[in-house]
């Protein structure tokens, strides 16, 4: 006979196996629920657990039961109803002592199924499916706000959402990902009114393109931007308009600047070149097809003020504009 912490008398029972040995202390007894504490008003059961393995090392765990009013007298490994009165009895929880973990259980006694495991910093993850099939569907880490999802069997979970907020006043950005267990890539991100798509491997992905719906018109429209370059240095090189206009870029990483301007929206075979960084873009030529060949306007000034002060006919001729 032993004596637990918490000075209650019960038995201990040994039990061995060839890499391990289990030592079992029911430890408090029954211990008095709050009335209405998941959904019963009776009683909690405590169960420490001592396991000692080959190499030195030492598991323990306590596993809480949960009883109410009733009993099916076929249990195993459950109290005695003489010891214990009429009740029945399923598995609440387990909590793990050597890294501070609790996992939760719900279900009928003997089918009792895990639904949730929460760990000693703040972290949670949820299951879902019978007993033995649970599936891992979600996690969420409480240090940045973030919730990843799960599809999958079980042992065959992959990652398909992450929502993520890492500050309380940053808007949260949602990664959409494809591929096989340990092998998830980003496919998609959305963040204030943009998609962002990628391709490539897993820790390679890259940027290839954006769409956004922009309200400079009555009716929204969307925008495309595509991006060329490995990942972290994607460069965008193109931008895309519902009306036909195609704006081309060049320069290095963050100063990409538009360089020529084709299938303007009041005319769709104008081609227009610019010149200067990015932001400072100014017309310096303007070119417009005839059977005949190419009409070349030319202008000058800074952006916005840019004036027509020649232009080139298809024979060669050139006129002078007079300011």
């Amino acid at each position: 006979m032993v004596k637990t912490r918490r000075g209650t008398e019960t038995s201990r029972v040994a039990a061995a196996t060839t890499a391990t040995t289990w030592r079992h202390w029911i430890y408090g007894g029954m211990v008095k629920a709050e009335p209405g504490v998941n959904g019963l008003a009776g009683y909690e059961y405590h169960r420490r657990i001592i396991q000692n393995c080959s190499d030195g090392q030492k598991n323990e765990r306590v596993e809480v039961l949960v009883g109410c009013a009733r009993w099916h007298s076929e249990q195993i490994g459950r109290p005695s109803a003489d010891a214990y009165g009429a009740y029945h009895w399923r598995l609440h929880r387990i909590h793990f002592m050597s890294n501070d973990t609790t996992t939760f259980y719900e279900g009928p006694p003997e089918k009792e199924r895990l639904v949730r495991r929460e760990y000693a910093n703040g972290d949670v993850s949820y299951f879902e499916g019978d007993r033995d099939r649970e599936r891992l569907v979600a996690k969420h880490f409480c240090d940045e706000n973030n919730w990843q999802h799960y599809e999958g069997e079980k042992g065959e979970e992959r990652l398909v959402e992450q929502v993520l907020q890492k500050r309380p006043w940053e808007r949260t950005h949602h990664y959409f990902y494809e591929g096989e267990k340990d092998m998830e890539r980003i496919v998609r991100r959305e963040h204030c009114g943009v998609t962002y798509f990628y391709e490539g491997e897993k820790g390679k992905e890259r940027l290839v393109r954006d769409e956004q719906l922009c309200y400079w018109t009555r009716h929204p429209v969307l925008e495309k931007s595509y991006y060329e370059g490995e990942r972290g240095e994607e460069l965008m090189v193109r931008r895309e308009f519902p009306c036909g206009k195609v704006q081309h870029y060049e320069g290095e990483w963050d100063e990409e600047h538009m360089v020529r301007e084709e299938g303007a929206c009041e005319d769709k075979t104008i081609v227009k070149h610019f010149e200067g960084p990015k932001g400072e873009e100014r017309l310096v030529r303007y070119e417009k097809p005839t059977p005949d060949g190419n009409i070349v306007l030319h202008f000058e000034g800074p952006k916005d003020e840019e004036r027509h002060v020649r232009t080139t006919f298809p024979d060669g001729s050139v006129s002078i504009v007079s300011q």
